[in-house]
């Protein structure tokens, strides 16, 4: 990396904590989008990778805010339910999302979507190991044992995706997040009945969602979506060979766009553009592949996106491939999301990976 790349980095990496800290709430919530008012609020999903990408960078306070607030917005929850722990029906479910105080945002937003609770478990594994520290397993057995077994006994049911999409399938990525997420509170719990559902979601992913050498989308569905690389990193499904995670995320690449990587073939979200937090996923898998080439010029894709306040978008070029379908989505929710927080952590994650280092501002 040249001196000019490298201050161009240490920039963003400082701009991009600054936006971190700028979006957490004093609840401890992580604003999706400051700047996009349908995004006024803390996803489960989203605000976990924030939350990791703090981690990665020494915020462990600012991470353990995140996922207190998530315990209590899970806990009270249950209470306006009339529940205990032992709550089994997606009507149970908490949402995918909560305002920023942590209540149930009732708008017809699609909220039975289980990645995002697989993925905070995960996550809590994750702050455990970065901040040394595993007492939030403690502090969180309520939630934890009402989630664990909601999601043991959900996990077989069709719901959202991670795009709040296509609720009437199963979906790869989803079970990947599951599983990880119970083998990882199985190990922090010694909670037997999460280990053996996380190995059964791993032993159904191997035998239902594998066709022709590489992953699908959904159960019965075999097109690719970016969502898939999450099974290369942080969600390896054990069974699934690593042949078949690298033809999948070479399917990525080749139909999703390369350094810039799209949702899905077929997207008219704001016309279907690139998404730098994806880009930024393909080059965390580049890493992992030692492929350390290709996950710099991803980060240096990123970087040219930035806009001159260090801001990163959801999306970029959506009007140049879909220009019909960009001006409906204008028409109903406004221009798209300028800065979205999940952009910038998994863009602190690549640049972690790496070993690229923060500029000189200073960053609370």
């Amino acid at each position: 990396m040249t001196d000019s790349g490298a201050a161009a980095t240490g920039w963003l990496i400082d701009r991009s904590l600054e936006a971190l800290a700028a979006g957490q709430h004093p609840s401890g919530a992580l604003i999706a989008s400051p700047d996009f008012r349908p995004y006024h609020f803390c996803w489960v999903r989203d605000g976990t990778f924030c939350a990791y990408a703090l981690d990665r960078w020494g915020r462990h306070q600012a991470a353990a805010r995140f996922y207190r607030f998530v315990a209590k917005a899970i806990n009270d929850f249950m209470r306006g339910q009339g529940l205990e722990s032992d709550g089994s029906t997606n009507s149970a479910f908490p949402p995918t999302r909560f305002t920023l105080e942590g209540q149930v945002a009732d708008d017809g937003w699609p909220n039975f979507q289980l990645d995002g609770y697989g993925t905070w478990l995960w996550g809590l594994s994750e702050h455990a190991r970065l901040s040394g520290s595993s007492r939030l397993w403690d502090e969180f057995a309520q939630p934890i044992e009402f989630l664990c077994r909601q999601l043991e006994h959900l996990w077989p049911l069709p719901c959202f995706d991670c795009w709040e999409e296509d609720g009437e399938r199963v979906h790869t990525s989803t079970l990947a997040c599951i599983a990880t997420g119970l083998h990882c509170a199985g190990s922090a719990t010694n909670r037997l009945s999460a280990s053996r559902a996380a190995e059964a979601i791993d032993t159904f992913v191997a035998e239902h969602a594998v066709l022709d050498g590489r992953l699908v989308k959904s159960i019965g569905r075999r097109s690719i979506d970016a969502s898939l690389l999450w099974l290369s990193m942080p969600f390896p499904v054990a069974p699934v060979e690593e042949a078949v995670r690298v033809e999948t995320a070479e399917a990525v690449r080749s139909e999703l766009g390369y350094p810039g990587i799209s949702r899905y073939q077929g997207d008219r979200y704001y016309g279907g553009g690139s998404w730098p937090l994806l880009t930024a996923w393909y080059g965390w898998c580049c890493v992992s592949a030692d492929q350390s080439d290709d996950a710099r010029q991803c980060l240096a894709w990123i970087e040219e996106q930035a806009g001159p306040d260090g801001s990163l978008p959801e999306q970029v070029d959506g009007i140049r491939r879909d220009p019909f379908a960009y001006q409906e989505w204008v028409r109903q929710g406004g221009r798209p999301a300028r800065q979205l927080l999940w952009s910038h952590a998994m863009y602190l994650v690549l640049a972690d990976e790496l070993g690229c280092h923060a500029g000189q501002a200073a960053v609370p």
